[in-house]
């Protein structure tokens, strides 16, 4: 077996430090990059987050939409079921006033 001298000591020191400062200037750079995914996450949270009310309005204005639809459609209904009944009048006192007149026609003939 071969002795470990105070030389071959220090250099492994040397070489684990070296190797531990490269470690710790990897973990640096990994800590920059969770930092700025962290930041890209949170502008993306944000945009996401106001897409969100965006189409929470959308929603409601939509329902708003319909609601009004809805109530139009229901008053045209209604004002074609009297202009009907207006027009059923009507052609009830044309084919009334025909019948006067061809009955005053056979009269007066």
């Amino acid at each position: 077996m071969s002795e470990i001298t105070m030389k071959d000591l220090f250099q492994a020191i040397k070489e684990v430090s070296g190797q531990v400062k490269e470690l710790s200037g990897q973990v640096k750079e990994l800590s920059g990059q969770v930092k700025n995914l962290d930041t890209k996450v949170a502008g993306l949270d944000g945009r996401m987050t106001n897409v969100e009310e965006r189409l929470t309005t959308v929603e409601e204005q939509v329902s708003l939409v319909n609601t009004e639809v809805k109530e139009t459609r229901d008053e045209m209904k209604m004002y074609f079921r009297k202009l009907d009944k207006k027009f059923s009048m009507v052609l009830d006192e044309l084919y009334e006033a025909k019948a006067d007149i061809s009955i005053l026609e056979q009269k007066v003939n």
